[in-house]
């Protein structure tokens, strides 16, 4: 009985928590990055590549 009551409680925890994040609109408002004033990786040293040949 007791392994259940545990059970029970902290999924239900779990379920309150998932749902109180779910409907904050905090979580899901959030300002795009700024764009890299020299960018670098793979991608851009491909193109930088093809744009000297």
């Amino acid at each position: 009985m007791v392994d259940t009551i545990s059970i029970l409680l902290t999924h239900g925890l779990l379920v309150i928590a998932l749902w109180r994040l779910a409907h904050n609109d905090e979580v899901d408002a959030e300002a795009p990055p700024e764009p890299d004033e020299n960018p670098a990786g793979f991608f851009h040293e491909t193109l930088r590549n093809k744009r000297e040949n």
